[in-house]
């Protein structure tokens, strides 16, 4: 069974290909149905030519975390085959550790970003460190920003560092 992970607003996709053991040239047609209507189908056409491929996307509107069900039916003539496909809705809660520093002139501090999966959501994200001072306070003649980590694409965290002079 293919299994899929989204989150409860979002796109996510899989790749539909036909192929043939009896030479048939007939286009195959393809429905495409779900378990919650918060979760939709959205094929290319109502048919898939054989021996090609298309991309499908899943589409959840406000989908509550769960298991849904997915199934695809492509059908010629009398000859009918389906595929049920698993998904997951899941969510993620991020939090960010100090939520405030106090430091002195000449020293950092670090920040740690966690990402914690719910409802079995698995997936990977893309941290940017932005040149964003936010909420610095004080009379510092400068703040220079510099990196200590920040890593990218699916890593849990991500530690900044500010330098106050």
């Amino acid at each position: 069974m293919l299994t899929l992970s989204t989150l409860p607003t979002a796109t996510t996709s899989f790749f539909l290909s036909s192929s043939t053991i009896i030479n048939n040239s007939q286009p195959i047609a393809i429905t495409c149905t779900t378990s919650n209507p918060a979760v939709q189908c959205q094929l290319p056409g109502p048919t898939l030519s054989v021996g090609l491929g298309e991309q499908v996307n899943v589409i959840t509107q406000n989908a509550t975390a769960g298991m849904y069900t997915i199934t695809v039916t492509g059908q010629v003539g009398t000859l009918v085959h389906s595929l049920n496909i698993q998904l997951t809705v899941g969510n993620v809660v991020a939090s960010i550790s100090p939520t405030t520093v106090t430091a002195s002139v000449g020293t950092q501090s670090n920040f740690t970003i966690t990402m914690t999966s719910q409802g079995g959501f698995t997936g990977s994200f893309t941290f940017s460190c932005t040149n964003d001072v936010g909420g610095l306070q004080g009379n510092h003649r400068r703040i220079r920003r510099g990196w200590r980590n920040c890593r990218h694409s699916g890593d849990r965290s991500s530690t900044q560092r500010y330098l106050l002079r």
